[in-house]
């Protein structure tokens, strides 16, 4: 870089020389002025960056690995094959109808149902709130739905000697009630009771707060929805990582491992319902075909019996090998008609999530 300067004449009529570039003299002379703003600027910025490490929780990425069975027997027909152009669904092989699945809302809450996570306890710090999970140190029990309200926050202080005061910390909802663990606590909408499932948690110390949410399904719903991440592990590949992003490793992993039993039991349910139907219309079909050997073996036992014949003649067997096979031909078109009706019967129903039997 090229240093420019800049000659002047003062009043006395000296010629000064000023550059336009940093002299590190200058630098260094203002260090040596103003050496004391420099230091408390440097100590105030450690201090901060400590006080926001020390205040913030860790994030962790927790994830779970599914492999999406797509060998399985495929049917001789396929659905969309079959009813080509009517707009049926094409089952729930393919792998993006895997993954909708598992973003479902439906899925979520069903996931949500089975496990304890409805009552949140936790611990505030200056920036934070720490969740106690899976052992809080109190259990709130009711015989009904538990009536205080949802999505408000309560707390609960220890005041020795076994006792303790529960509030609300809402200001749209005022509630102070002051009992002991154990005690039955009325309430305009029912009762519930406050157990001590860890008294080293309160032993010794007086004030001890825990905070607790009671949440909504929708609001829960709406949570894990949108911290749930499913992708491919390949581009071709069949396995899909399901993933949190949250500060509760634990919480997100008993959470993913209920999901994806959830979701493993969504195919199972599937596969039990389409092997019973068709365990229902082979036994249909045969019901069909056993009447009909048992009225063609009645009639030719008749035919024998009027006739009193006991042992037929080379054209009488051949007659009834002709016999056999046009009732054999009659049974197979028979079967036909009833897998045509069958067909009817299945749109008429609109049975969007049932793939129709190929015989």
């Amino acid at each position: 870089m090229v240093e420019r300067n800049t000659r002047y004449i003062d009043a006395q009529g000296n010629v000064n020389k000023q550059s336009s570039g940093l002299d590190p003299m200058v630098i260094l002379k203002l260090l040596q002025k103003n050496w004391y703003w420099f230091i408390l600027s440097t100590l105030l910025a450690l201090f901060l960056a400590r006080f926001y490490l020390g205040h913030t929780l860790p994030v962790y990425q927790t994830s779970v690995t599914v492999l999406v069975n797509e060998t399985e027997d495929r049917p001789l027909v396929d659905n969309s094959e079959l009813l080509q152009g009517l707009g049926l669904p094409g089952g729930m092989r393919n792998l993006e109808n895997q993954m909708m699945v598992v973003r479902s809302r439906a899925l979520t809450e069903r996931t949500l149902e089975q496990l304890p996570f409805e009552m949140d306890f936790y611990i505030k710090t200056v920036r934070n709130r720490l969740p106690i999970y899976p052992d809080p140190p109190v259990n709130i029990i009711s015989e009904t739905i538990f009536p205080l309200p949802k999505d408000t926050e309560f707390s609960i202080t220890s005041l020795g000697n076994n006792a303790f005061r529960i509030a609300s910390e809402s200001e749209y909802y005022s509630f102070e009630k002051t009992a002991r663990f154990g005690d039955t606590i009325q309430v305009a909408n029912g009762s519930f009771k406050v157990e001590c499932a860890d008294e080293a948690f309160f032993q010794g110390i007086n004030n001890q707060v825990i905070f607790f949410t009671v949440h909504s399904m929708i609001r829960l719903v709406d949570y894990y929805n949108s911290r749930l991440n499913v992708e491919r592990l390949s581009r071709d590949g069949s396995v899909l990582r399901i993933s949190l992003a949250g500060t509760n490793s634990a919480r997100d992993a008993d959470f993913l491992n209920k999901h994806v039993e959830g979701f493993q039991a969504i195919s199972l349910d599937k596969k039990n319902s389409e092997a019973t139907r068709r365990i229902q219309f082979i036994e249909d079909q045969l019901v069909g075909i056993s009447d009909s050997l048992s009225i063609t073996e009645t009639r030719l036992q008749q035919f024998r019996s009027s006739h009193k014949v006991m042992d037929l003649s080379a054209q009488g067997q051949s007659i009834i090998a002709q016999v056999t096979l046009l009732e054999n031909e009659r049974a197979r078109l028979s079967l036909e008609a009833n897998y045509y009706d069958y067909l009817a019967d299945y749109l008429n129903k609109n049975t969007s999530g049932e793939v129709p039997i190929i015989p």
